[in-house]
């Protein structure tokens, strides 16, 4: 939830009537907040908090330092299979493959390449061929498929992971796993997509 906001005095706040409706919406107690300049302004996703913070964080100073620490990925690997496929020297093998396609960022044309990357997230590309009953011999078949990856600079990858949460992968999931989906036509591979995907995020 968003919204923008002039410099004024918490008392204005919580006088206005536009920001007492979205208070009182919220279902969320007030809190005194003074806001600088002309910001894009959200609420704090801390449970009851209700602070306002800029857009583009997820939490207020204070409800970051409850937030458990991210386990590494290092830790992850030892749990996630996901994970652990980066750490596999099949990986390693397709990875270098990828980087001699891709010698220059696919996302700013500026830079070297640095990260072998999924166009599709890959946990959500081999769940959905999984769910398809694609590659029955290869249980992590969708996550070598050279169609769906490209070459990032840091900079980039770490722009596209933060934005690739909520989009709806449909048209790309019918362009990288159409060609294994033998014997359909394109409406009919796009409703076989539709009717596992449904438009879920990654």
């Amino acid at each position: 939830m968003c919204c923008r906001a002039r410099t004024t005095h918490s008392e204005e706040l919580r006088s206005s009537s536009f920001f007492g409706s979205l208070w009182h919406t919220a279902g969320l107690n007030f809190r005194v907040v003074v806001i600088g300049g002309d910001l894009i302004m959200r609420l704090c996703s801390g449970p009851g908090c209700g602070r306002a913070i800029p857009d583009g964080q997820r939490f207020c100073d204070e409800c970051q330092k409850e937030q458990p620490a991210k386990p590494s990925r290092w830790e992850r690997s030892k749990t996630d299979p996901i994970m652990k496929l980066f750490s596999n020297p099949r990986w390693q093998r397709f990875r270098r493959l990828v980087q001699q396609q891709y010698p220059m960022c696919n996302g700013c044309h500026s830079a070297p390449s640095a990260v072998a990357d999924h166009r599709i997230p890959a946990r959500l590309i081999c769940r959905v061929a999984k769910e398809l009953g694609l590659f029955p011999f290869d249980a992590w078949g969708g996550f070598y498929i050279r169609d769906n990856m490209q070459g990032l600079c840091h900079s980039c990858h770490n722009t596209k992971t933060k934005t690739e949460d909520g989009q709806d992968w449909t048209d790309e999931l019918a362009r990288v796993l159409g060609p294994y989906m033998s014997g359909t036509t394109e409406d009919e591979c796009r409703a076989r997509l539709v009717s596992v995907y449904g438009g879920r995020v990654a």
